[in-house]
């Protein structure tokens, strides 16, 4: 019997993305705003090998704080990162990566909550997907918030579903993994014998072989997916 379902934030509660242009130009603005004598592309090479070393941790299923890969780049730039710097570019980071709650998103969640426990399990650097549900009055609906940033594993990787399942105190098989990516989410969910649901909305990975045990188009059909589920 499926006891939790738990959501993917971005692409599945969540639309938007960074534009990092805007963001770039905003972080270097305010580092030569406090006197530092940077450009646009002094800031990319020092971001560049951080880069690198976010896609070879990553490749391993692992994950950087936002405040290490941070504080590398600022090191890059002979910038000490003190917590006053680091805060100010997570609020640039923020207002760079505009996000709405998708369509139907309260509703569902308004629905669920009396009938199951509700969890998120969200891949991020930074905070971001707390801030999301902080700022649009979501997170009174959710018992755990687990993000990769704070756990250092990302989804796929089971060490971050494992973590979400050891804070809710249920079996695998008693929880519904709902998101939009067919390699994290799916598949990731299903190898620690989580069951899995795939909204197509946004769907990533469409053609990566791995089978849902259910697939709807919208977040608005969830519902009636995890009853199927649970029949």
């Amino acid at each position: 019997m499926i006891r939790v379902v738990s959501f993917d934030v971005g692409g599945t509660l969540a639309s938007g993305e960074l534009d990092r242009e805007v963001y770039v130009d905003r972080v270097v603005a305010y580092l030569r705003g406090i006197g530092y004598s940077i450009s646009v592309d002094d800031y990319k090479r020092a971001l560049r090998p951080s880069m690198e070393r976010l896609a070879k941790l990553r490749a391993k299923g692992r994950e950087m704080r936002f405040e290490d890969f941070y504080s590398a780049i600022l090191k890059r730039l002979k910038i000490v990162p003190s917590q006053e710097i680091l805060d100010e570019i997570r609020k640039l980071y923020r207002l760079s990566f505009p996000q709405t709650v998708k369509e139907g998103v309260r509703e569902v969640l308004e629905e669920l909550k009396g009938r199951y426990r509700l969890a998120v399990i969200s891949n991020s650097m930074s905070l971001l997907p707390k801030y999301f549900l902080e700022e649009h009055g979501l997170m009174h609906y959710f018992e755990v918030v687990v993000i990769s940033g704070a756990v250092g594993y990302r989804k796929p990787h089971p060490r971050i579903f494992r973590h979400a399942l050891e804070r809710l105190g249920v079996p695998a098989w008693q929880v519904v993994h709902v998101g939009n990516s067919v390699k994290e989410d799916i598949a990731g969910a299903k190898a620690v014998g989580m069951h899995a649901i795939l909204v197509r909305d946004e769907a990533i990975g469409l053609n990566a072989g791995v089978e849902a045990d259910a697939v709807v188009d919208y977040i608005t059909e969830v519902p009636q997916a995890v009853e199927r589920l649970n029949t």
